[in-house]
């Protein structure tokens, strides 16, 4: 009676995906190398000599990823491969000399991640540490990150602001009516990052965060939460939402949360791909309570993080001891699995991506060929 006490209670929290026990390894019908490092984003180092523009060229488009930019050094994130740098001369970029943090005239000196109006993906597993069905839609949302650059003494940039659009696109787990997102600046050699305000952020209400008065969690100086649940994006309190093709469809609302800078960061300090000293900016989402979160492979965890959970993490690096991945970050949204299609399934090449195999080391590559009938 106690077993089958214990089967019921697991079967409700995690009815939407949970499919195994803990570990128990190579159980999955796809092997993922154990030196594979799951990476899809890489960083770009480009010198501009005079006032530019700078597109990223993929697939036959221009997407504009630095805008009215002045002369100096910039790093640019971009997918893997993800298409070659151009540079055009830009009337709104001015280089006169002024003091650090004036206003440029007639425009903004932005950086844009994966372009000024694209879209970039995260999709996420919701059952860590156990590894589910790998359909990564339990959390599926777009966004784009701006940042505001103003030129330091070195020539160099730093950040003004950061803006971030959000678009919750689907909510394909069932077991946790609160889901939240947040970011981390993690800081590993940073002289200089202190947020001096945040605004935009949105339903806050449900405790999944606490704020202090300038918008950072509580007792955490460089943690930034933004959402306090996604399913409240969708105005809904739960469920299975746009993962199953028979039921409604259901728009979510678009999120514009700005983070401006008291202490400036560099810009190599806060891209979502870690500088050489392992600063970076981290997106994370968190599942029922504060204490589970879920990050990128290779990514900290906080120091809110459960550590109970954390030790079933591989290396502690949120990856499974078969090297499965329970989030990852697309420069391209996809088309996402259907509910319970893994994506390896959905995505017939995506085994070559994991595999190493040439001709498939971006996500255009082994993301082109895709089963209409396992996708949203």
């Amino acid at each position: 009676m106690r077993n089958l006490l214990c089967c019921l209670v697991l079967g409700v929290l995690f009815t939407a995906c949970h499919k195994d026990g803990p570990y128990k390894g190579g159980d999955k019908d796809l092997v993922v190398p154990l030196d594979f490092n799951w990476k899809t984003l890489e960083r770009q180092d480009l010198k501009l000599n005079k006032p530019s523009s700078v597109y990223l060229v993929k697939n036959g488009e221009e997407l504009l990823i630095g805008d009215g930019l002045e002369t100096g050094e910039y790093t640019f994130t971009t997918g893997i491969k993800g298409g070659e740098l151009k540079v055009k001369p830009s009337a709104m970029a001015y280089s006169i000399a002024r003091a650090p943090g004036d206003e440029v005239p007639n425009g903004h000196r932005m950086i844009y991640y994966p372009g000024e109006g694209y879209w970039a993906s995260m999709m996420v597993e919701d059952v860590f540490p156990w590894l589910g069905d790998l359909d990564m839609n339990d959390v599926v949302f777009n966004f784009r990150l701006g940042y505001e650059t103003i030129s330091d003494n070195n020539n160099g940039k730093e950040v003004k602001s950061l803006t971030i659009w959000i678009k919750p696109v689907a909510m394909g787990g069932a077991a946790y009516k609160q889901v939240g997102l947040a970011l981390n600046f993690v800081n590993k050699s940073m002289k200089h990052l202190a947020v001096n305000k945040v605004s935009g952020q949105v339903f806050m209400e449900n405790e999944m965060f606490t704020l202090n008065k300038k918008g950072n969690e509580e007792g955490e100086e460089y943690i930034v939460p933004l959402i306090g649940n996604l399913y409240s994006c969708f105005g809904k309190e739960g469920g299975i939402l746009n993962t199953e093709r028979n039921l409604l469809r259901f728009d979510a609302e678009e999120v514009v949360i700005k983070i401006e800078f008291s202490q400036k960061p560099k810009l190599t300090e806060i891209q979502l791909e870690p500088d050489n000293a392992g600063n970076m900016m981290d997106l994370f989402v968190t599942f029922g309570t504060r204490g589970k979160e879920v990050h990128v492979k290779g990514r900290p965890a906080t120091a809110k993080m459960d550590p109970e959970l954390l030790h079933h993490s591989n290396n502690r690096n949120f990856s499974s001891p078969e090297n499965w991945v329970w989030a990852l970050i697309l420069d391209t949204p996809l088309k996402y699995p259907q509910e319970s299609e893994a994506i390896y399934k959905a995505y017939p090449d995506f085994e070559k991506w994991v595999n190493g195999e040439a001709g498939f080391e971006t996500q255009d590559e082994w993301s082109f060929n895709y089963n209409s009938d396992l996708v949203y």
